[in-house]
């Protein structure tokens, strides 16, 4: 069979560099085993032959090369098929899924839910210190406890305000445990790739938690139902 020639190689070389560099940092993290986050940093094919290609990336300055051997070789003409296969078996094994999902949707319940929260943390933080004690006295001699170590005298002010740090923080660190392990990996998996639509779905999961999350889960979800229902057809 007939080897990739130089033409072949240049046209191949630069088709992928313009158009596919999700295909090579998938390549990458996959094949590779890259941090994802490197492994989307400016992916260039260098080389491509009928034996290898040799992939380049990371950060100016401190770029890498990895280099794939063809198994078998890869001969002339098969390019295109070879490294859609290639990215095929990448995407399953990552967990991508072949649903785009490039915009910010919710649906209404969730927004009513998400802006009556939003408001149940402002009164939070406007009602008086001395009242947020009566909503949750069982907080109180842990914060005392708590400005008592750092120093402070515990005053009814502090209290009360130390009681509404407790609380927030736990929420919104719990809402940000959910953005790392629960939202990014949905965000990966859908190829939510729009920065508007990734901002508005991470800054409302920090304020809103899990309703904002599982409704994009959902809607991804329905997506792939309607894929697959419309491969069967």
């Amino acid at each position: 069979m007939a080897q990739v020639t130089p033409q072949e190689a240049s046209r191949i070389i630069s088709h992928m560099n313009a158009d596919h560099a999700p295909s090579l940092s998938h390549y990458l993290e996959y094949f590779a085993h890259a941090p994802s986050k490197l492994a989307a940093m400016a992916p260039r094919i260098t080389e491509f032959s009928t034996d290898e290609m040799a992939i380049e990336y990371g950060p100016a300055g401190r770029r890498s090369t990895w280099h794939y051997t063809f198994d078998p070789p890869m001969y002339a003409g098969q390019a295109r098929k070879r490294l859609e296969a290639m990215h095929s078996e990448a995407r399953k094994q990552l967990g991508l899924s072949d649903v785009t999902i490039d915009d910010f949707q919710l649906p209404t319940l969730t927004l009513v839910f998400t802006l009556l929260f939003t408001l149940v943390l402002i009164v939070v933080l406007l009602i008086p210190n001395a009242t947020v004690i009566n909503f949750v006295p069982w907080l109180k001699p842990l914060v005392v406890r708590g400005l008592n170590l750092l120093g402070y005298l515990p005053t009814t002010d502090r209290v009360g305000l130390g009681i509404k740090l407790a609380l927030l923080g736990a929420l919104f660190g719990a809402h940000t445990l959910e953005i790392v392990f629960s939202l990014n990996p949905l965000l990966k998996r859908y190829n939510v790739q729009n920065p508007t639509a990734r901002a508005l779905y991470t800054i409302l999961t920090f304020i809103g938690g899990f309703p904002i999350w599982t409704a994009l889960k959902a809607r991804g979800e329905k997506m792939e139902h309607k894929l697959n229902e419309g491969k069967l057809h």
